[in-house]
């Protein structure tokens, strides 16, 4: 295979060079030396071999006339008489429009020669041998675009052929791509370049990889024709900026494959997120296994936002190792507790580390405040501290109740609970107090106790719903930690309530009105049943649903209408019925009174006629009744037992009832 001089270059450049062409066409004479071997005997061979002229110009020179004419023959001999003393070659590119290269070229005969520049024509070009073996060719390159450029360039005279091969490598001088990494410090971040081959050879590049924390590897190859892959990865062990290039150096063509990088390592993520289930008032232990990702050993300081947790103060890390750091929690109150613990190595020329700046917000999330102003950005990287941390999810259960109270009360009423509380102390004591269930259980949220006092707190307890449930009534001090009592509240369904006695006169009816309060936040759809609605009938429209908005107040009107005077049968009971009361009875009772006369009834008529008018009469009693009907006026009393219904005179009353009979008189129920 013909050897290749490469060259490289990069777009902006115009590269001019001066090309070795050797005098002597080496390539020949060894061809023509091994063929005047092959054609010797072998005593010559032997001779030719003792004396050392396997190789003679007289051998290669022979072996070059065979098949030769005889003037070819006379002009082989006579080669080293030209007069010039040189000889023309004319020369070919085949990339004319890349390559600039002389048309002609005179190369001399022998080494000692020169060839006699004021002999040649203009349009040829003649040079000075730059050794004795060799001239140089000028060779100027103009490049387009990036990439290779394989160019033959051919030198042609009467006696050879010669044939050199270049190629010119063309890289640009800018990043084919600038990549940014942003992930959490410890966290891998990978990032694929792809690579195409598309010429007709297998390629090997090789990678040369400046920065820190980034890693790929040292090779990759691809095929022709195919894309592979470049995994290119960022990893740092703190908070970061770094800068970084990487290069892919194409051994097969020479070109090279830059990209810019830039890594940046944000605060690292929770190594773990830790759930604890422990009870108040003990203390239980976690180990945590805390590792070191540097080379060096490291201390770390540990801090945290729960002061329910608790541990030594430093833990030291062997290089690459992990170590158990213990974690005490003790809580003093019940709940969740969502935090952190922080382990963080100082750089040895920080004297101090703002801690504050490791910690939660109160909320309970990781600070995310902008880490920049403790990162270097130029191309060196620092750091100023290694840090890790994990997250803390703490169940604090309550320990046993100091008593457990049971309380019934109906619903709709309220009734007071008395709590004693001594402060053991001798400080004054300040208690926040929960409640649970807050909305049937009120009271003060707060309680403050003297040296050695002790107290009743009250608790109202109101319930909504019959049946029963828990309750708590919950003492908290970050002196005395927590105590509480448990309530085992049964609600009972609403006393019967008994309204006012009325009165009404018989044939008349009374309204009286039932308050339906409703002090609970419960919605009541209430359905009624009636016990007596002969004398106490309801004034609901019974196609509408009878609803009581919580903490407010409904009146339902009822009316009562007497069958007979007194007592008798004049009592009711009204039930409203729904989920959370059961049953709400109201007892009704009335009286009934001998009636009073009825409003005056007029009537008017012309003078000399007379007009009528009917006067209504009910029987409100369930039996049949028989009555006297008697007519008065102011001034007459008429004689019923004399009176007709159709004789009156100037003396008589001027009014009378058209009745066949007004004693004795039956009326139906």
């Amino acid at each position: 295979m013909s050897p290749v001089l490469y060259l490289k270059c990069l777009l902006t450049d115009i590269l001019k060079e001066k090309l070795k062409i050797p005098l002597i066409n080496e390539a020949r004479e060894k061809a023509l030396a091994i063929a005047a071997q092959q054609h010797m005997s072998t005593l010559e061979y032997e001779r030719r071999r003792a004396t050392g002229t396997l190789e003679s110009s007289s051998v290669r020179v022979a072996i070059a006339a065979l098949g030769l004419s005889r003037v070819e023959k006379d002009a082989l001999h006579n080669y080293p008489l030209f007069s010039e003393k040189c000889i023309e070659y004319n020369v070919e590119v085949s990339m004319p429009e890349f390559f600039e290269i002389p048309s002609k070229i005179y190369i001399p005969v022998l080494a000692s020669c020169r060839v006699n520049s004021s002999k040649t024509r203009k349009q040829d070009h003649c040079f000075d041998t730059a050794e004795d073996d060799a001239i140089e060719l000028p060779l100027t390159f103009k490049p387009w675009h990036v990439g290779r450029y394989p160019c033959h360039i051919l030198l042609e005279s009467k006696y050879d052929v010669r044939l050199f091969k270049i190629e010119c490598v063309v890289n640009t001088d800018t990043f084919e791509a600038e990549l940014e990494f942003v992930t959490p410090a410890y966290q891998a971040a990978i990032q694929d370049i792809p690579i195409t081959n598309l010429s007709q050879q297998d390629w090997k590049l090789k990678a040369d990889l400046n920065g820190h924390c980034f890693y790929g590897p040292p090779v990759i190859y691809v095929a022709p024709g195919e894309t592979s892959m470049y995994p290119l990865m960022f990893k740092s062990t703190a908070e970061c900026v770094t800068m970084g290039q990487l290069t892919l150096q194409n051994e097969a063509d020479g070109t090279a494959h830059i990209f810019l990088l830039k890594g940046i390592a944000t605060k690292p993520l929770a190594l773990d997120h830790i759930k604890l289930d422990c009870q108040v008032r003990q203390t239980i232990q976690k180990v945590i296994m805390v590792p070191n990702f540097t080379k060096n050993e490291l201390i770390y300081k540990v801090s945290s936002d729960l002061p329910i947790v608790s541990g030594e103060m430093t833990l030291k890390v062997e290089p690459g190792d992990t170590a158990a750091y213990t974690l005490n929690i003790s809580p003093w109150k019940r709940g969740n507790f969502n935090g952190i613990i922080v382990f963080v190595a100082e750089d040895k020329k920080q004297q101090h580390y703002e801690q504050d700046s490791l910690l939660e917000e109160p909320d309970g999330q990781y600070s995310q405040r902008s880490s920049t102003e403790k990162l270097e950005t130029h191309n060196e990287y620092k750091s100023s501290c290694y840090k890790v941390w994990f997250s803390l999810e703490i169940h604090s259960m309550p320990a046993q109740p100091e008593k457990t109270l049971n309380v019934e009360c109906a619903v709709l009423n309220t009734i007071e609970i008395g709590i004693p509380i001594t402060n053991p102390t001798d400080d004054v004591l300040e208690l926040d107090v929960e409640l649970i269930d807050a909305i049937i259980l009120h009271g003060e949220n707060k309680l403050v106790l003297e040296p050695k006092e002790t107290l009743c707190y009250e608790v109202k307890y109101s319930p909504a719903t019959t049946g029963h449930m828990d309750g708590s009534v919950i003492f908290t001090s970050e002196k005395l930690g927590e105590c509480w009592y448990a309530l085992k509240l049964n609600g009972q369904i609403p006393h019967p309530i008994k309204l006012p006695e009325v009165k009404c006169e018989l044939g008349k009816w009374v309204s009286q009105h039932i308050p339906l309060v409703n002090s609970t936040y419960e919605i009541l759809e209430l359905e009624y049943v009636n016990s007596n609605p002969d004398h106490f009938s309801m004034e609901i429209d019974p196609k509408a649903q009878l609803t009581v908005a919580p903490h407010s107040t409904t009146e339902v009107s009822v009316l009562f209408c007497p069958s007979a005077l007194g007592r008798t049968n004049h009592t009711a009971s009204i039930i409203f019925k729904c989920p959370q009361l059961e049953e709400w009875v109201f007892y009704l009772s009335g009286i009934g009174l001998i009636p009073q006369p009825m409003e005056p009834a007029s009537v008017s008529s012309c003078l000399g006629h007379h007009s009528s008018i009917i006067v209504n009469f009910k029987n409100p009693t369930f039996e049949e009744v028989v009555v006297d009907i008697i007519l008065t006026d102011h001034d007459h009393i008429t004689d019923y037992h004399h009176a007709t219904p159709c004789h009156h005179s100037s003396k008589d009353s001027i009014f009378w009832l058209p009745l066949k009979e007004k004693q004795g008189s039956t009326f139906m129920v």
